[in-house]
């Protein structure tokens, strides 16, 4: 059947613009009010991901954010720091269930001694937060340069607030610790610890630990207290405590990662196992992480905020499907409308399974 030329530009016009369309449905992500940063979502596992960037992520010279550009994801780092440990433990290097003064000697007549990696990483370990207590009190500590070791020594020998397990704090300490772990049970520094089983197995390109201070240029965002009238914040954050708050990434990199954990190669089945179970069911946390209902559904998500000075960050993420959605503000949004924002899209997008 020979088609006229008009019947063929209005299929051609029809075609187009029902492409458009669907892009625009795919795309209508409701961001927060004054919401400066970038959202990427995905329909699941196989699908493309989009992304909406909205504002600078470097105000004075002019950058946009887009789906690569860098950001500090505050305590999302501890879901990271956590895939460097399950991969330890599958290389026999570290257990989860194993009494920590295995690999700090100093607490082995310590009650503390006793704890577990899984307790220091469910935030239900008892060991109080010496740290922030200490940053409270002199906030020089904030800009003290020391090993994990001595701040472990230093901060990590409390008298514990409740037996391990049975309660949960939410503290720093026990991520300096798991730190000083890390790097007693490997000989290598967390950073090296991070490339070798995060950043390379998965050719990840925006992703890393800055050191004291953020760096500059168009492909970082930058730290706003205010944007009318623009103001900067400092965040210097020790590398003492790099394992719970001061890695970087990118909306794409974060993608990339959950991804790559809920499929077959880059981990065991256990393990994926390992970062789903809940363990203080109270506040829903696993390891580095929580994993909470979906109101109105009956999907479980993977749920990782994190706040850090002015940046915040929300990664949600459906692991049988591959669902996600992903925020990233420079500007010290409230965590309540990301997780609004996240909570309503991430409806959306699972609609469609």
């Amino acid at each position: 059947m020979k088609l006229s030329l008009p019947v063929v530009v209005s299929l051609l016009c029809f075609l187009l613009i029902g492409c458009v369309h669907n892009q625009k449905n795919f795309g209508s992500i409701p961001a927060p009010k004054d919401f400066n940063g970038v959202i990427l979502i995905a329909r699941d596992r196989n699908s493309e991901s989009f992304s909406e960037s909205y504002g600078f992520a470097n105000q004075e010279i002019g950058s946009k954010f887009d789906s690569s550009t860098k950001s500090q994801i505050g305590s999302a780092s501890k879901f990271l720091t956590s895939l460097v440990v399950i991969r330890l433990v599958e290389r026999g290097q570290l257990s989860l269930d194993k009494p920590i003064h295995a690999w700090l000697p100093f607490l082995d007549k310590s009650e503390n001694g006793q704890v577990t990696l899984r307790q220091l990483m469910s935030n239900t370990s008892g060991i109080p937060n010496g740290v922030m207590s200490s940053y409270k009190k002199d906030p020089v500590f904030t800009s003290k340069e020391i090993s994990a070791l001595e701040a472990s020594k230093l901060w990590g020998t409390g008298k514990l607030l409740f037996k391990p397990g049975t309660d949960f704090d939410y503290s720093l300490t026990n991520w300096v610790i798991v730190r000083a772990i890390i790097e007693s049970a490997t000989g290598k520094s967390f950073e090296t610890n991070l490339r070798d089983q995060l950043i390379a197995p998965l050719d990840l390109h925006d992703t890393g630990i800055p050191g004291p201070a953020f760096p500059e240029g168009p492909s970082f965002a930058q730290n706003y207290s205010s944007i009318q009238p623009l103001k900067t914040k400092q965040n210097k954050v020790p590398t003492y405590a790099a394992a719970a708050g001061t890695i970087y990434s990118s909306a794409s990199d974060l993608r990339k990662i959950l991804d790559a954990v809920f499929s077959k190669d880059y981990l065991k089945a256990s393990s994926r196992e390992e970062l789903l179970k809940v363990n203080f069911e109270k506040e829903g946390y696993a390891l580095g992480g929580r994993v909470v209902d979906l109101p109105g559904t009956t999907y479980k998500l993977l749920w990782e905020p994190g706040e850090t000075s002015s940046y915040r960050t929300l990664v949600a993420y459906e692991p049988n499907s591959g669902a996600c959605v992903i925020l990233l503000n420079n500007t010290g949004i409230s965590p309540d409308a990301l997780a609004e924002t996240a909570r309503s899209t991430m409806r959306s997008l699972l609609k469609a399974h």
